[in-house]
């Protein structure tokens, strides 16, 4: 199995084998382009929203330069998620 920022070789599952893994090296993302928690580049406004889309449960959000991280436009009210017993 590869350690963290390796990945298997010749796009082999990751898994534990014999084969070697190599440097996953992640692109440079162009100026204005996001970049996701995992390295991706998010070129147009249309990738943020889908990406956001999986960490925002309702309304999206935008990722918030050089984090990959998203800021939902709707945020819940911890009441709505958890009442006094969680």
């Amino acid at each position: 199995m590869c350690s963290k920022g390796y990945r298997p070789k010749n796009d082999a599952d990751n898994i534990d084998s014999p084969d070697d893994c190599e440097a996953d090296i992640k692109p440079v993302c162009a100026a204005g382009e996001s970049i996701t928690i995992e390295g991706n580049c998010l070129v147009t406004k249309d990738d943020e929203s889908k990406y956001c889309e999986r960490y925002c449960s309702v309304g999206g959000g935008s990722v918030v330069d050089g984090t990959g991280m998203c800021e939902c436009f709707s945020i819940n009210d911890t009441a709505e998620i958890c009442d006094s017993k969680c």
